[in-house]
């Protein structure tokens, strides 16, 4: 749709617009109805919807780059269900290695073909790669630009480039945790909203090669990922309790990992929910939504955020389809915004050092007790609390504890009397 002011339109004979149109161009600008902010896996999975549906929206976020060393997500069954094209990208369709969980203290709990059989490897870039091909063949255009500043004008959103301005009626923020639409529209992340990842590409291989290390004094925990040709190691926590974060790292490598050697680094922030209320907090109004990161919308135990990146570009895509942008804030809350509030809560009650020392301890007793620390720690929470599953599973978690006791004490009675 071409537009123009109407006190220059005013002006204009019909017989000369023609010669108008020629010496005032610059005068007039495309209106879009939708400008997302963002070509990562959220932006560019909503760009793909509202473009399949007939919709033509602008994608706008700096060029592209497929790197050599880049993200491998972890996707479990929850994902792959929900969105089954992920099957179709996977680096590898199973996990080689156990899932390592190591306790503050050092028990181990050990996860095999539950770990294997219920996650695939995917790479990040490859991801966006693929959702952004996917939202320019059913017609949204994407500009290889970077974003400098928005501001509102004659009741429009003026997203300016280093090269260019774009306006439209309807802005979404899908630009991650420094959103420059989340500044505009509500406010930064607070310090204490905030988790920081950092680490290490590394080669060699490590016998451990999927781990989760918690620590005594540490809100998050270190973790190991390989997908057979070299490792990704990274340590999180939350802003305010970083100090010393990168000397946790390398202490643990010195000394349990001295096979990997690390080659390049990386960090990255991430939003972190600071308590329930955080959840609280709008993500839409007249004119604008956030989705994924931008909106806060990761895992408040675990950080991911590739499962709710696609979820919220889905339920915005139905709000924005609708003309109800209103309406995105009541989709996202009922459909895992009670999930999060509940996870929030579960960090605070099974975070504790103490407490994941003698879960851990005990997971090899009990195949329900492993069961839940699983689905804990890999989000697949069954849309059940962690307390009131370990309160309904507590009969049979003593019950798979004391018969195991009983027959480690039968095995060792046999072994001593063959001796």
């Amino acid at each position: 749709m071409v537009t123009a002011e109407k006190s220059i339109i005013a002006q204009t004979s019909l017989s000369g617009i023609d010669s108008f149109f020629h010496s005032h161009r610059r005068h007039f600008t495309r209106i879009y109805e939708t400008v997302i902010v963002g070509g990562g896996p959220a932006g560019a999975y909503l760009g793909y919807l509202l473009s399949s549906q007939g919709k033509r929206p602008i994608i706008i976020d700096q060029p592209f780059i497929t790197k050599k060393n880049s993200f491998i997500l972890t996707i479990n069954q929850q994902l792959t269900q929900k969105y089954p094209f992920l099957h179709n990208i996977a680096l590898k369709s199973h996990i080689e290695h156990k899932l390592h969980l190591i306790s503050p203290s050092g028990y181990n709990a050990i996860f095999d073909e539950q770990y294997k059989t219920s996650f695939i490897l995917v790479s990040k870039p490859q991801l966006t790669k693929v959702l952004l091909d996917m939202a320019i063949k059913c017609g949204a255009v994407y500009i290889p630009q970077k974003v400098v500043s928005i501001h509102r004008e004659q009741r429009l959103w003026k997203v300016c480039t280093a090269e260019r301005e774009y306006s439209a009626h309807i802005l979404v923020g899908a630009d991650g945790v420094n959103s420059i639409v989340r500044k505009t529209v509500f406010k930064p992340f607070q310090k204490d909203e905030l988790a920081i990842s950092l680490g290490y590409y590394a080669s060699g291989f490590l016998e451990k090669a999927t781990l989760m290390k918690f620590f005594n004094h540490r809100n998050g925990f270190l973790w190991i990922i390989g997908d057979g040709r070299r490792q990704i190691i990274g340590i999180t926590d939350t802003l305010c309790n970083s100090n010393g974060l990168k000397k946790d790292l390398d202490e643990f490598l010195s000394t349990q990992c001295k096979e990997l050697k690390p080659y390049k680094k990386w960090s990255a922030l991430n939003p972190q929910a600071s308590s329930p209320d955080f959840f609280k907090q709008p993500c839409t109004g007249n004119n604008w939504i956030l989705i994924g990161n931008a909106a806060g919308h990761n895992s408040p135990l675990t950080g991911k955020g590739i499962l709710h990146a696609l979820w919220s570009a889905e339920l915005a895509s139905q709000a924005l389809l609708a003309s109800e942008l209103r309406v995105y804030d009541s989709l996202w809350r009922e459909e895992y915004g009670k999930d999060f509030i509940r996870i929030s809560n579960q960090v605070k009650r099974f975070g504790r050092p103490s407490l994941l020392d003698n879960i851990i301890r005990y997971a090899h007793c009990s195949k329900s007790l492993s069961n839940i620390i699983f689905d804990l720690v890999t989000g697949d929470n069954k849309g059940i609390s962690t307390g009131k599953r370990l309160l309904m599973e507590t009969p049979r978690i003593l019950f798979e504890y004391f018969e195991r006791e009983v027959q480690e004490f039968k095995d060792q009675m046999k072994r001593n009397y063959r001796k």
